[in-house]
């Protein structure tokens, strides 16, 4: 696989698209900056590739213990 691909992205157009369909208006500049910032705040990749990872078969074989302990050195 191309290790430089991209998995997730959210685009202004992505936002301005939520914004229309659910709420039917279009942000100003400085409502995007902000809801940008708070997108950054609050997504939690490495908690949702945590996440992922340990759903493989494979992977989720191991005991929980031993995922919890692998996986903490790495959040630290």
């Amino acid at each position: 696989m191309n290790h430089s691909k991209t998995v997730f992205r959210v685009s202004v157009a992505d936002i301005q698209s939520v914004a229309g369909e659910q709420f039917d208006t279009r942000l100003n500049d400085d409502e995007i900056a902000r809801v940008v910032e708070h997108i950054q705040g609050n997504i939690k990749t490495y908690d949702v590739i945590w996440d992922a990872i340990g759903e493989l078969e494979r992977i989720s074989k191991k005991t929980d213990e031993e995922n919890r302990r692998f996986f903490e050195t790495y959040r630290r």
